[in-house]
Parts: C-alpha cells; structure tokens; sequence
C-alpha cells in the first residue's frame, strides 16, 4: 500500500488530522505535569537497577515488584507495590517502549484532559491491573514488573478522547482508500490481547512472560475514566473545549 496523496490533499488531510488534538488541547503550553512525574519515577527506578547490577537489581524487582506468592491482604503497607512496580523494568528493551508509550499517549491526553485526569488514570490503572494480576494468578512466583498496565489505561482513554485520529492510505491500481484510525488500531490491539490469555487458559504449562490480563483490565479502566470524563465536559460551561472533545472520537 501507498500513500496516495497529492500534496494540497496531504496539507488539507493533515489540518484535519491534526485538529482534533489542538482543539482539544486544555493548555498546550503547560508542561505534561503527570506524564512528567511518572516517566521521571521510570528513569530514577531504572538508573538505580542498572547501578546496583545483577542480583541486587533482582532484589529490588523482588522487593517492590508484585509478586502473587509474597502477597498478604492484610499487609496494608505492602498495597504500596499496587503502585511501585509499575516503575520497575526487567530489561532496557522493556524499559524503553514503556517510556516512549508513556510521553508519547500520556502526554497528548494530559494536554485534552487535564492532569488530574491522568493522574487518576495511572493510579488507578496500575492497581487495577496488578489487583487482577493477584487474584487471576494467585500462585504466581515471579514478580510483575512495568509500566505496561498504565500504557493499556492510556490506551482505553485514547478510545475514547481520539478514536477517530488516523490517516487514510490508497490500495494501489484499485481507486479504493483505506481508513486507519487509532480506534481500529487498538481494537487490534485488544483482539490480539484476548487471543494471548485465552492461549494461556487453553495451555496452563504453556511459558508467557506478558501480562496480558493486566493490560486488558488497565484498558477497560482508561475507556470507564474517559467516558466519566467526556460526559463531565459535556456539562462544561467551555462549550469551545466541548464541540472540539466531542468531535475528536467522530
């Protein structure tokens, strides 16, 4: 497939792509506040790991990651690893895509939604998905580690905010155009998400090493959180912020 624009379509196709983000955007010119935060608790989480190297990096992923088999429900100091192991990384790969989905999604929601949103959005996103860790694999021995939970809560969000934001691509010799928007990417997504866990409920001893549980129930909390929202914003006496969030999942 090929692009199959002209370039006075490309420029009109581009404002259009484009505009839903700007007519959505809160404040474009306020730094990322909560995005900030957390790829910042990423960087100092992943630095300490690679300092203290080898088995005292696996402590510490031990330590403060979520293990199922180290878990009591009446060790309220221990909830803290709801949060802190989303920081933790088991290598540079999984480090990397994780903070690069962080700034890239997270910050495009925070300029249309505000961070208080996110912030709510990535609580609420790494408890809900490591709570699902613990009760659907309560004997599991390895830590849950990353911040791929709260990218899959970033994920729904988007859904629901931009869904419609894409780009179309003509088939080649057939005159016919085909429309990639961020909905049916993620609905891709999703599918393939649903497949892995139903392979790993089809074969117990089959190896994973992805919590595919984990993102599901993150992604199912950023669609609850952004529809809260939307219908908030609806009631907005900002009636300009409004049209613009509303169109932007057209």
């Amino acid at each position: 497939m090929t692009i199959g624009f002209n370039q006075q379509q490309l420029r009109d196709h581009t404002v259009d792509w484009l505009r839903p983000a700007r007519e959505t955007a809160a404040r474009t010119n306020v730094p990322a506040v909560a995005t900030l935060t957390l790829t910042a608790l990423m960087v100092t989480a992943t630095l300490l790991a690679t300092w203290i190297g080898g088995a005292q990096a696996q402590a510490l992923n031990a330590t403060y990651g979520l293990r199922s088999t180290a878990w009591a429900w009446t060790d309220v100091p221990g909830y803290s690893r709801l949060i802190t192991y989303a920081f933790l990384h088991v290598s540079g790969g999984h480090f990397f895509w994780n903070v690069t989905l962080m700034l890239l999604v997270g910050a495009t929601l925070e300029w249309r939604v505000g961070w208080r949103t996110v912030g709510l959005l990535i609580v609420t996103g790494a408890v809900v998905a490591g709570l699902s860790h613990l009760l659907i694999f309560p004997v599991e021995p390895r830590p849950l580690v990353g911040a791929s939970g709260i990218g899959a809560t970033f994920f729904g969000a988007a859904v629901v905010v931009a869904g419609g934001v894409g780009v179309r691509v003509r088939i080649p010799r057939t005159g016919r155009w085909l429309s990639i928007n961020l909905r049916r990417v993620l609905l891709a997504w999703l599918t393939l998400q649903i497949i892995e866990l139903t392979l790993i409920y089809a074969a117990p001893g089959r190896p994973f090493s992805v919590a595919y549980w984990a993102h599901l129930a993150g992604f199912g909390v950023g669609v609850s959180i952004a529809l809260i929202h939307r219908a908030r914003s609806a009631k907005s006496p900002e009636p300009a912020l409004v049209r613009g969030f509303a169109g932007a999942g057209d």
